[in-house]
Formats: C-alpha cells, sequence, structure tokens
C-alpha cells in the first residue's frame, strides 16, 4: 500500500495499479515534487501523477508529467514517449521538475 497526504489532507492510499497480468511491476524508486509524484519499477518503467487540485501554483500548469500533455493524472501513469524504450534507474522529484537516470 502507497499512502499519500499533504496540502491539508490526511493520509489516504493512493490507487497505485501498474500493468496487467500476473506479475505486475514493483515499484522500487520513489520520489515526490510540490505536488506531483514519480515511480521507478522493477521493471525500469516510469510512472508519474499529481493532484489536479494544483493545476496553477505561481504560473505554472501541472499536468506536465511527461505525457505530452497537460493532464493531471490523480493515479499513476507511465511515462512513454522519450522514455518507451528506455530503462530508467532512478527518479528526483523537485518543486517544478521531474528528472531521472537512465
Amino acid at each position: 500500500t502507497l499512502l499519500g497526504w499533504g496540502a491539508g489532507e490526511v493520509a489516504r492510499p493512493v490507487d497505485v495499479v501498474f500493468g496487467s497480468g500476473d506479475k505486475p511491476p514493483v515499484p522500487t524508486r520513489m520520489s515526490t515534487g510540490g505536488a506531483h509524484a514519480a515511480i521507478v519499477t522493477n521493471e525500469a518503467e516510469l510512472y508519474t501523477w499529481c493532484l489536479p487540485a494544483t493545476s496553477d501554483i505561481d504560473g505554472y500548469s501541472s499536468g506536465q508529467l511527461g505525457h505530452g500533455d497537460r493532464t493531471s493524472h490523480r493515479k499513476p501513469k507511465r511515462v512513454l514517449g522519450a522514455l518507451a524504450d528506455t530503462h530508467v534507474q532512478d527518479v528526483g522529484c523537485g518543486s517544478y521538475y521531474t528528472a531521472c537516470l537512465t
């Protein structure tokens, strides 16, 4: 179970669903930023998500999670695009950015 809290919210489980099949990937690394989080799995895949309530903080739009759009995904979503065939080793989140080590 992954618990998350902040911005006046109490601890609550985060619905983390990875892949499908009998052996779904397991989170091995996690990082959190000001209003978003990222997980790297044992399959070297990167997932990101954020709180939709933070759609405009200091002029920055949330939803810039690496998915090629500005949608604020409340549940973890795999980052594809440029990282589709890349093995991600680690991830770090700052207030307004995310960086990964491949």
